[in-house]
């Protein structure tokens, strides 16, 4: 058979019996599919395949849950604590600890109150505890060479010694030292050459500036000039 022969057989052949090539071929293509899906790697890969996929974002979650939880247990508490040594006219002397940004008020409520003896007219019940003073409550008439008007403030003070800083009203006479970081405008007035205005610029003064650093930030306030800041340094502390 030449080979013209048999490209003319092979064309009449397949177009007449086109129909049963299809079926062959379908036939062939389902036993395929049917061993694949029989053979075990191929049921293996399948499992795999329809296995849930974990969502990226409940992994994200979980993983931030944890380190929150972490960081909750070893952070220490930002709000911190004041420690003070509260003496004086108040019915239970002694070691107050309270919260950070605690008032003066709040120290003598969780001593007990004050006695009937205490001069109430010359305590600043606002002002701000600092953690390691040692504050003193004076009574009504009570001053002396170790005692102070008001409230006495300081850290680390030792027996009976005289605190480093205090708080109240009154001029420089006997000893007393006005606060200038605490001392209200009132208090301030009874300083020498201190009237209302003048007390004013000082308490604004300190708002802005959060606190006088020393006694020399009073040169700072406007209208207070060379002389009068020798004739007031010897009355005020920071």
């Amino acid at each position: 058979m030449t080979y013209k022969k048999l490209l003319t057989w092979m064309k009449e052949h397949l177009i007449e019996y086109w129909r049963y090539w299809v079926v062959a071929g379908l036939g062939l293509l389902v036993a395929i599919i049917v061993f694949w899906r029989l053979n075990p790697l191929g049921t293996e890969q399948g499992a795999k395949q329809d296995a849930p996929v974990p969502r990226l974002s409940s992994a994200l979650n979980e993983k931030q849950e944890k380190v929150a939880d972490k960081g909750a247990k070893g952070k220490p508490d930002a709000s911190g604590r004041v420690v003070i040594d509260l003496k004086g006219a108040v019915n239970r002397q002694g070691v107050v600890d309270l919260p950070t940004g605690s008032r003066l008020q709040d120290a003598i409520q969780q001593a007990g109150g004050l006695t009937d003896q205490a001069d109430r007219n010359r305590i600043n019940l606002a002002q701000l505890l600092v953690d390691g003073q040692a504050l003193y409550i004076e009574k009504v008439g009570e001053e002396g060479p170790n005692q102070t008007v008001g409230v006495s403030s300081g850290a680390g003070n030792v027996g009976g010694a005289r605190s480093g800083a205090t708080s109240g009203s009154g001029r420089s006479g006997g000893g007393t030292l006005v606060n200038l970081n605490t001392a209200s405008a009132k208090e301030l007035e009874a300083l020498d050459g201190i009237g209302p205005k003048k007390a004013e610029q000082i308490v604004v003064f300190r708002e802005e500036k959060h606190r006088f650093q020393s006694v020399e930030d009073l040169k700072e306030v406007g209208g207070i000039g060379p002389k009068r800041f020798e004739q007031l340094k010897n009355q005020v502390t920071v």
